[in-house]
């Protein structure tokens, strides 16, 4: 796992934290709260995990788990602004 990956996911982190900072201010205008506040909890603990993840696995996989969470994390991000726009 290189530095570029790390670099990459701490920014990925961060700026899911100044999301959900931004989001929570602001929680009161969505409709589902309890599925918004689940996803975008889960936004911010699925990159900790892989990371995590990633690093106990030290074999050509680690990468390739840490590419899934930040998949999952965009697809999660999509969701989130369904729920905030308030399509079903």
């Amino acid at each position: 796992m290189g530095i570029g990956l790390l670099v990459g996911l701490a920014v990925l982190e961060i700026a899911l934290v100044v999301q959900a900072v931004m989001a929570f201010a602001q929680v009161e205008k969505v409709a589902e709260r309890a599925t918004f506040i689940g996803y975008l909890v889960g936004t911010l603990v699925i990159p900790l995990a892989a990371l995590w993840w990633g690093k106990v696995e030290r074999t050509r996989w680690g990468p390739g788990v840490i590419a899934v969470g930040a998949f999952t994390v965009a697809v999660m991000t999509g969701r989130l602004l369904q729920i905030w726009n308030g399509a079903a």
